[in-house]
């Protein structure tokens, strides 16, 4: 009768290894969704035109217009960005009491604004339809 052979094997994991690993892949993760929502953020703001006019630049002034703008709306737009730890998280916000009427949504945009001004259901679709990409492409850079 042959014998029968026996391997034992032990695996043995080094915990630190293990540790360090997970820092770097959380480190990735934390650094591509750092970079998608500031993308995703000035993406929102430009949607809304609001850091791109001027005295003469588009939305242009309702005609015979004698307004001159103050540009008090724009000063008013601000990111935010909270991180460390996951989860990142980011917020845009013009905080003018006027800002609504603007560009806020269609509802409650003001009729000499609607029309002129891009209301914010534009803004929050382009942030919804780039996220997964604007993500996928900052991992994708991250691993090269």
């Amino acid at each position: 009768m042959a014998k029968k052979s026996l391997i034992d094997v032990d695996i043995v994991i080094d915990t630190k290894s293990a540790k360090k690993l997970q820092k770097q892949f959380t480190g990735a993760i934390w650094a591509a969704t750092l970079a998608t929502i500031k993308r995703l953020l000035v993406r929102a703001e430009d949607a809304t035109l609001i850091t791109q006019y001027t005295q003469t630049a588009k939305p242009a002034k309702p005609t015979r217009s004698t307004y001159i703008r103050t540009f008090r709306l724009q000063r008013s737009s601000e990111r935010r960005i909270t991180h460390r730890p996951l989860p990142v998280e980011g917020s845009w916000e013009a905080k003018t009491q006027y800002a609504s009427m603007v560009i806020g949504l269609a509802a409650d945009q003001a009729p000499i604004h609607a029309g002129r001004w891009p209301a914010l259901e534009l803004a929050i679709n382009q942030v919804n339809a780039n996220a997964q990409k604007d993500f996928d492409d900052e991992v994708e850079r991250l691993t090269k």
